[in-house]
């Protein structure tokens, strides 16, 4: 439990376990998630970590920079381009306003061009 607090795992899945005969406890898969929000208190311990781009694409320059900004503060920092044509860009402080402001452009028929998220 140590570890899985002290390097903010989000999810942390061991399975399956094997014993030794000298009664070594080995891991033979993990499956595990990483709080990245926590990046400023323990990106250090974490090593390299390769975050996977949103929606299976490759990130965008921009996108990168905002994620290698966001590993160096303690504020939440997020870019996910959803329309790089797109006119309609936000600029939300969090705490479910960025879904309520998409939800609104696209009631208003502008969906399509969200350009962000």
């Amino acid at each position: 439990y140590k570890f899985y607090k002290d390097l903010h795992f989000a999810y942390l899945e061991i399975n399956p376990l094997v014993m030794l005969e000298d009664n070594t406890v080995v891991p033979l898969d993990m499956a595990a998630k990483l709080d990245e929000t926590a990046g400023f208190l323990c990106a250090h311990r974490w090593g390299e970590v390769d975050w996977p781009p949103p929606f299976g694409r490759a990130a965008y320059p921009e996108e990168a920079l905002i994620r290698d900004m966001d590993g160096k503060t303690g504020a939440s920092l997020k870019l996910t381009i959803l329309n790089d044509k797109g006119r309609v860009w936000t600029m939300v402080a969090g705490g479910g306003a960025s879904v309520v402001y998409a939800d609104t452009v696209a009631d208003y028929g502008w969906g399509h061009e969200l350009a962000n998220y």
